[in-house]
Order: C-alpha cells, then sequence, then structure tokens
C-alpha cells in the first residue's frame, strides 16, 4: 500500500466514524428532548447511566450486534454482553454467587410481618414463588451433579437463594405455594420459559392461576369466578416469532432467536373496566394490546401483556376485591385473576414501603397474594421494606 493510499484509507475510516457519531449524535439528542423510550433497562453494574443511553442509541447498534451475535454463535461461544445461552439454546442470567442468608432471613420475616398483620385484619395472604429460569435440576449446588443445561464453568445459586427464602417463610407458618413443585413436573420446565427473554410464558400464567385458584379453593372461603378455571372457556391466539425478549435485545437475533406469544381470550362475554386507562369492554380489550404482537421482532412482553392495572370485572358472579402485588411475572396471571373476581387491584412489589396499614384499611382486600420473580427480587430491600408493624426497614 501506498502512503497516499494509506492517507485517502484514514480519510475515508475518518469520516465514517465521524458520520456514525453525528448521526448518533442526532438521535441521542432527539431521545433526551423528546423523552423517547430506549428499549434497555439501565443498571449502575452497567457504567454511567448516559453513557449506556448513548450506546443504545448508537447509529447501526442492531446491525452490529446482530452480527456479533452471530459472530459468536458460529464460534460457539456461550457468553455476550453477561447473557450467557445454555446448551438447550435459551437465554440467562445467572446468580453466580449466593446471597447472604441473613438477607435473606430478614426479607422472609418482612413477609410473615405481612402476613400477620393481614390475619389480624383475618385477610387471607398467599405468597407464590414462581419458577426461576434455570430448573432446580440444573443448579451447580454443593452436592449437586451438573445436568449439562448449564455450559461448561458456569454455576447458578438461583433455585439455593429461593431454598433457603422458602424454609424461613415455612418456618413462620406463611401460607406459600412454590410453583417450582408443579413445573418440576412437566417434560420440558424451560418451554414455559421464552427463550430470548426471562419472563414465563401465557401457557406458565395459566398453569400458575390454576395453582392458585385450587389453595384459595381448599383454604379459604373468597370467591372465585369458576369460569375463569375452565379450560374450555379460552381460545388461544398465536403470534409466531414476533418477540426478541430483553436478554435477546442484548446480544441480537441470530445468537438468540426469536419467540412466539400466545394469548388466552375467554370465549364468554366479559365486561371489564381499566382504570388506569380508562377504558372498558372486553378482557382482551383492555389487557391485550395485539398490535405490539403483529410487529417486527422486539422487546414487547410488557406492552402486549398490559394487565398490571386497576382493573373492574362488571362481569364476575362475586364482589370479591383482591389485591396482587406483583412485578412483571405478574402480567401473564394477572388476567386470569381479573376474571376470577370483581375488583383486581395491582401494587408494584418494587414499591414495597408503599403497603402499610393504612393503604389496606383503604382497599379493603378480600385477599392479598404476593407473587413476585425471584431472581430480581431477593437480595433488595426495596422489595420488602413494608411500611408495618414488626418489618424490618
Amino acid at each position: 500500500m501506498t502512503r497516499r493510499s494509506g492517507i485517502f484509507l484514514s480519510i475515508v475510516f475518518l469520516a465514517i466514524l465521524l458520520g456514525f457519531g453525528l448521526l448518533s449524535d442526532a438521535k441521542f439528542i432527539r431521545h433526551k428532548v423528546r423523552g423517547e423510550v430506549i428499549n434497555e433497562e439501565w443498571t449502575p453494574d452497567l457504567g454511567r447511566q448516559n453513557e449506556t443511553e448513548y450506546t443504545q442509541v448508537f447509529f447501526g447498534k442492531n446491525t452490529f450486534l446482530g452480527l456479533n451475535g452471530g459472530l459468536r454463535k458460529t464460534l460457539g461461544q456461550r457468553e455476550m454482553n453477561q447473557v450467557v445461552r445454555l446448551t438447550n439454546g435459551q437465554l440467562a442470567q445467572l446468580k453466580e454467587a449466593p446471597l447472604e442468608e441473613a438477607a435473606l432471613q430478614k426479607e422472609a420475616d418482612n413477609v410473615a410481618a405481612l402476613g400477620e398483620l393481614l390475619a389480624e385484619k383475618q385477610i387471607p395472604f398467599l405468597y407464590v414463588i414462581p419458577p426461576d429460569k434455570i430448573s432446580p435440576a440444573d443448579g451447580t449446588e454443593e452436592g449437586k451433579e451438573p445436568s449439562g443445561i448449564l455450559p461448561e464453568g458456569y454455576a447458578d445459586y438461583s433455585n439455593r437463594d429461593i431454598d433457603v427464602f422458602k424454609e424461613e417463610l415455612l418456618s413462620q407458618s406463611v401460607h406459600c405455594i412454590d410453583l417450582r413443585d408443579r413445573f418440576s413436573q412437566e417434560e420440558d420446565w424451560y418451554s414455559y420459559f421464552y427463550k430470548s427473554d426471562h419472563h414465563w410464558t401465557s401457557d406458565a400464567g395459566w398453569i400458575a392461576y390454576g395453582e392458585i385458584a385450587d389453595w384459595f379453593a381448599g383454604h379459604t372461603d373468597v370467591a372465585f369466578d369458576k369460569r375463569a378455571a375452565d379450560p374450555d372457556h379460552y381460545t388461544k391466539e398465536e403470534y409466531p416469532g414476533c418477540m426478541l425478549g430483553s436478554l435477546g435485545q442484548r446480544t441480537g437475533a441470530a445468537f438468540s432467536g426469536t419467540d412466539d406469544i400466545s394469548i388466552y381470550i375467554p370465549d364468554y362475554e366479559t365486561d371489564v373496566e381499566n382504570l388506569t386507562f380508562q377504558k372498558r369492554g372486553r378482557l382482551d380489550e383492555v389487557v391485550y394490546n395485539r398490535e405490539y404482537a403483529m410487529g417486527k421482532p422486539s422487546m414487547n412482553y410488557d406492552p402486549v401483556f398490559d394487565s398490571l392495572d386497576q382493573l373492574v370485572n362488571h362481569s364476575a358472579d362475586n364482589d370479591t376485591t383482591l389485591l396482587f402485588i406483583t412485578d412483571s411475572y405478574g402480567r401473564v396471571t394477572a388476567p386470569f385473576l381479573c376474571l376470577s373476581v370483581r375488583n383486581l387491584w395491582f401494587h408494584s412489589c418494587y414499591k414495597a414501603s408503599e403497603i402499610n396499614e393504612k393503604y389496606i384499611d383503604k382497599l379493603q382486600p378480600d385477599a392479598v397474594i404476593l407473587l413476585q420473580s425471584q431472581w430480581y427480587n431477593l437480595g433488595s430491600d426495596a422489595s420488602f421494606d413494608f411500611d408495618i408493624p414488626g418489618a424490618d426497614r
């Protein structure tokens, strides 16, 4: 290469960099001015927030990300941007170190305190443990043989943390359903999770609802509308390949693949009012957003299952009010709970400090359910910081 051609290539390279930089700057400014949502969650371990946001709006990012992910998959690499591709093709984030037992015990103590407050008011309380992405059979805790699902050299202690937390709950007589027991009976644990996301599917939400409804029927006199629990009362709509989940967004579709989404539609007449967005109609009109499942693959789990709202089911055959304390894991269970009761009041488990005796007295729920992703909540004080007597704040 001659000196002149070298200079020319350097100028072209710098011009390309400048072009990408200017285009990215324009997108970043537009994001800030218009308040446009960036489809990526920022956490402190990712560095400065403005740097993370700039990376997300970088011009051509998805193309470069896809090329990187495709190359990594071709080369047999298992990790990209803190996401691990399991040997069955599922993407996961791993808990590679166990949480402190004292922290888990404190969180369980606070849940028990909430249960005691509700018991004093004669309000049934149920704590629901959903399955984690990694099956209990596939963890790498001491004394457990590797199953081969985790790539060699990786460890996951998520189920160990759940076990410690659950044991403390049971020692304090907290009414608890461990859904891992139910899903362990299924032929393929991982078929109930999106491969490109950490969330469980609508089919998993249906199974979870069945376990919850059975518990209330067997342990309380709280009235549920039995039509909601009849599988013959639903049609399942399928939307193939429409979702690239939150984990796939960090690796590109070539590394993760895309997911199908299914939606359960009640066949009988329903009349539901969404007080959060002031709309009323059939359940599928006010708690699902089909249009998000009809576009190109994107992280659309949360918008499709727009069900964590204040909902009134005018077609219910009872006057039951249910307080549902949950996170995004509750999205695929909430529609069935909504069909079961007259009033479904949602409260984010990430805002536990807002839950106090005055709040309970205001809502006057007939029952309270606390369902939360163990991966995202255990070890986080904000998820258990209830403003109630006996809670360690």
